[in-house]
């Protein structure tokens, strides 16, 4: 009688061991998961910052541009102006 008791105590013991170590190995799963899922978003947000550095650059360089055409504009006007008044 004692032996089957102890044969049933360690054949849940044994189930609930099972158990266990599928519970670890879906929470290792999980957890491998989610560290590509960070890595992923990390690559994204790296990929982001080119972009909006690149977007920065570019609006940069336009704003250059407009403020020379707005200095050439300027001038040209000064020039008509004077063309005008020696005439």
């Amino acid at each position: 009688d004692l032996l089957r008791r102890q044969a049933g105590i360690l054949e849940r013991l044994v189930k609930e061991l099972e158990v266990q170590r599928d519970q670890a190995g879906d929470v290792l799963g999980g957890t491998a998961e989610q560290m590509d899922g960070q890595r992923e978003l990390a690559r994204t947000m790296e990929s982001l910052d080119r972009e909006v550095t690149e977007i920065n650059e570019s609006a940069a360089k336009l704003k250059e541009g407009i403020e020379r055409i707005v200095i050439q504009a300027a001038e040209l006007r000064q020039i008509s102006e004077a063309s005008r008044i020696a005439d």
